[in-house]
C-alpha cells in the first residue's frame, strides 16, 4: 500500500550575508540611518552615478528634504551643471532605485567636501554611534 518513504527535501536557508542585509536596511530610505548611508554611497560611487566627466568637477556634499547639494569646482562648471540638473537627478534616482532626489542645489563652498581617506574612518564612526531616538535626539 504505502511505498518506500521519500527522503526529506533539503531545507533552503533564508540567511543572507551581512552586507546584503545592511544595504537592504540602510538603502530603503526608511531607517534613521538610511539617509546617511545613501549620501555616503552617492559620494563614494559618484563617477559611476553621473559619469567621469561630471564627477571630475563635482561631489555630492549634502542632502536636505529631497534636495541634493552638489559642490562644483568653479563658476564655469557651476554654469554647465545648471543645465544638467534634470539629468543628474534622474541618474541619481535611477542609481538608487527610488525617487530620492527631487531637486539639485549647487555650491562652490568646498568646506564640506569629504576626502577619500576620511570615508573609512567616518563610516566606521557613524555606524558605531547610537541611532537617534524617535524625536531626533541622540
Amino acid at each position: 500500500m504505502d511505498g518506500p518513504k521519500k527522503p526529506p527535501k533539503p531545507r533552503q536557508s533564508n540567511l543572507q550575508s551581512l552586507p546584503h542585509v545592511l544595504q537592504a536596511v540602510f538603502g530603503n530610505g526608511k531607517s534613521p540611518l538610511s539617509h546617511q548611508f545613501i549620501r555616503w554611497r552617492l559620494w563614494r560611487f559618484w563617477p559611476q552615478v553621473v559619469g567621469e566627466t561630471v564627477a571630475r568637477h563635482s561631489r555630492p556634499v549634502g542632502y536636505d528634504r529631497g534636495a541634493l547639494v552638489i559642490w562644483v569646482e568653479n563658476s564655469v562648471q557651476l554654469q554647465e551643471m545648471l543645465y544638467l540638473r534634470r539629468q543628474i537627478t534622474e541618474a541619481v534616482n535611477r542609481y538608487l532605485g527610488q525617487k530620492y532626489v527631487h531637486r539639485i542645489s549647487l555650491t562652490l563652498d568646498d568646506k564640506s567636501v569629504p576626502r577619500l581617506e576620511e570615508t573609512a574612518e567616518g563610516l566606521r564612526d557613524f555606524l558605531s554611534t547610537e541611532p537617534p531616538s524617535a524625536d531626533g535626539e541622540p
